[in-house]
């Protein structure tokens, strides 16, 4: 996957800015006092993925596990951002329902057109990189190959 945007961003440098201070504010508010799965701070993981992904994927990034965490829905999350359409497809995307298998949520990431595809790609790559850090080892397959189908698709 190229680290050119692909022309989801809108508005100028000041926008893109306080949109980019949203998406950390809220991600510091919801996630300040939380824990991982695996027992690590959750606004640590956060900054990780943040950090990990390309400058038109970061808005997303700080806010992927919000409504997976929290009582606010994609819907919140986008409005209090600004996230932009293609942003807020692509958090639905992310966002995972408890029943869900990680295989099937790649499936249903990797079915997706569009821009949203490409952010969600990004983000979750990253995000599954950054737990493959703490995960215990008997999940360590699942994340590998999750990892792997979607590092295929972004090649």
């Amino acid at each position: 996957m190229s680290n050119r945007s692909p022309r989801i961003v809108r508005g100028g440098r000041r926008q893109a800015a306080a949109r980019l201070r949203a998406a950390r504010a809220l991600a510091d508010q919801v996630h300040a006092e939380q824990l991982t799965r695996h027992g690590t701070a959750m606004l640590s993981h956060v900054e990780r993925v943040a950090a990990a992904v390309p400058a038109w994927a970061r808005v997303l990034a700080w806010v992927h596990d919000v409504p997976e965490h929290s009582a606010l829905d994609v819907e919140t999350v986008a409005t209090r951002v600004a996230l932009t359409p293609d942003e807020r497809a692509a958090l639905e995307l992310l966002t995972r329902p408890r029943e869900e298998s990680l295989e099937a949520h790649v499936g249903r990431l990797l079915a997706a057109p569009g821009p949203a595809r490409t952010l969600a790609i990004a983000v979750h790559r990253a995000d599954l990189r950054d737990h493959l850090a703490a995960v215990p080892r008997h999940r360590e397959p699942v994340y590998r190959a999750a990892l792997a189908r979607l590092d295929a698709a972004a090649a």
